[in-house]
C-alpha cells in the first residue's frame, strides 16, 4: 500500500520531510505518526491509514515532496498477522559496511577518504549512499582544518528564504518611517502591570501597538487587504487577523491573532504569549498561521534603531517596532529626553500610495503617545 502527502488544505502543495518517524522493517499502527512534513505554513505529522510493516521509505529526509507524491509503501497485516512481531531493524552505527546500500563508487570513496559509511545519511534512491553523499560528510569532518562550513539551506530557512524572495518579486515595496513617544505606552504598561502579574499575565508594549494598529486600520482599509492578481481587484477585509513575527530556534514564523478587534488588553495580551509560546516550542497548528491580513515585528525587543521590513505577501503592508530608548527632543523650544522609538512601515505600492501610507502611520503614532485611547 502506498502512503501518499495527502492535500492538507490552506494552499499547501509541497513540503520538505524534516525527518522519518519509523524506519523500514519496523511493525506500526494505524494513526501512529509515520513522517514530519514542513510546509511553507507549518509542520505537519502524516499518520498510518493502516497497520502494517514500512517495505520501503520512498521520500528521504531534507528532499522535497509534493501533495499526491508517494511517501512510503506498507504492507498491510491481515487479522491473523497482527499477532507478529516485526523483524529488528538496527541503527545505521551497528550495521555492518556490508549491509549498507551504496553504489560501489561511494565504497571505494568512502574507503580513500576513511569515512564511515553508516554515518553518511543516503540522498539515493531507498536510500542508497551516493559519491556526494561521501563528499560532503568529507567535507564536514574536515571542517577544522579548512576554517568554514558550508550550511545546506534547508528547512524553515529555506522557506523563509523562498516566501522573501517571492514578496519581493511580486510586490513594488516602499519603507516609510516615523518617530513616536513611547513614554506613555511604557507608564501605562507599569500602571497595568500589578493587576496582569497576580493573573499570571505578561504584558508587553506589544499589546499596545498591535491594538493601535487595528484602530488604525478600521480607519485605513487598504492597509488590511490583498491584491487579487488574477482578477486584478483589491480585497478589503473587514476582519483583522494580526500576524506577530517570532524569533524560534529554527528561524522567523508569524503565528496569527485573530479577531484582534474584539480583544481587550488583558485577552490580547494572553493570545500573543500563547501564541508565541507555540512558535518557540514547534506546536503550531496550520490553523495559527492561516490568514493573516497584516503583520507586526517587534525589532525593538533585540535591538535595531531603523529597519526595512519585507512584507508578508500576499499581505500589503507590516510594522516595524524598532528600539526603544532615551534620546533628546525638542518640543516648544525646550529640550527633554524622551523614550523614543522609530515605527518603519513597508507597503505595497500597487495598492496604495505614499500619502494614504504617512496617515497611516500617524495615526498609530498618534494613538501610541495617547494609550488611553487604544481600547477605549
Amino acid at each position: 500500500m502506498e502512503i501518499k502527502f495527502s492535500d492538507i488544505g490552506e494552499g499547501v502543495a509541497e513540503g520538505e520531510i524534516v525527518r522519518w518517524l519509523v524506519r523500514e522493517g519496523e511493525l506500526v499502527k494505524e494513526d501512529q505518526p509515520l513522517v514530519e512534513i514542513m510546509t511553507d505554513k507549518v509542520n505537519v505529522e502524516i499518520p498510518s491509514p493502516t497497520s502494517g510493516h514500512i517495505v520501503k521509505i520512498i521520500a528521504q529526509e531534507n528532499t522535497r515532496v509534493f501533495v499526491g507524491e508517494t511517501l512510503v509503501e506498507i504492507a498491510e497485516l491481515s487479522t491473523r498477522q497482527d499477532s507478529v512481531s516485526p523483524k529488528p531493524v538496527l541503527p545505521n552505527s551497528e550495521i555492518e559496511p556490508s549491509q549498507i546500500l551504496a553504489s560501489p563508487s561511494a565504497r571505494r570513496l568512502a574507503r580513500d577518504l576513511r569515512v564511515d559509511l553508516a554515518k553518511v545519511h543516503g540522498t539515493g534512491p531507498g536510500g542508497r549512499v551516493r559519491d556526494d553523499d561521501v563528499s560532503s560528510m568529507h567535507r564536514l569532518l574536515a571542517i577544522p582544518d579548512k576554517m568554514e562550513e558550508r550550511i545546506p539551506l534547508k528547512g524553515i530557512r529555506r522557506e523563509i528564504a523562498e516566501r522573501m524572495t517571492n514578496s519581493t518579486m511580486k510586490t513594488a515595496s516602499v519603507t516609510i518611517v516615523e518617530e513616536v513617544e513611547m513614554g506613555q505606552v511604557l507608564k501605562q504598561r507599569e500602571t497595568l502591570k500589578e493587576s496582569f502579574d497576580q493573573r499570571g499575565r505578561k504584558l508587553t508594549p506589544l499589546t499596545f501597538i498591535i491594538g493601535a494598529v487595528v484602530k488604525a486600520l478600521k480607519l485605513f482599509p487598504y492597509l488590511n487587504a490583498e491584491l487579487d492578481e488574477t482578477s486584478g481587484d483589491i480585497l478589503l477585509k473587514r476582519y483583522y487577523n494580526i500576524g506577530m513575527a517570532t524569533a524560534t530556534e529554527k528561524g522567523l514564523l508569524v503565528p496569527i491573532i485573530k479577531g484582534a478587534e474584539n480583544m481587550g488588553p488583558e485577552e490580547l495580551s494572553q493570545k500573543i504569549e500563547e501564541q508565541a509560546t507555540k512558535a518557540r516550542e514547534g506546536t503550531l497548528q496550520l490553523d495559527d498561521v492561516s490568514d493573516g491580513t497584516f503583520s507586526v515585528t517587534n525589532i525593538g525587543a533585540i535591538g535595531g534603531l531603523i529597519s526595512t521590513p519585507i512584507i508578508n505577501h500576499p499581505q500589503v503592508a507590516i510594522l516595524a517596532v524598532n528600539k526603544i530608548e532615551s534620546r533628546p527632543i525638542s518640543r516648544h523650544d525646550t529640550i527633554s529626553i524622551a523614550k523614543m522609538s522609530y515605527l518603519s512601515l513597508t507597503f505595497d505600492h500597487r495598492v496604495l500610495d505614499g500619502d494614504m501610507a504617512a496617515r497611516f502611520l500617524q495615526e498609530i503614532k498618534r494613538t501610541l503617545e495617547q494609550p488611553s485611547l487604544i481600547f477605549a
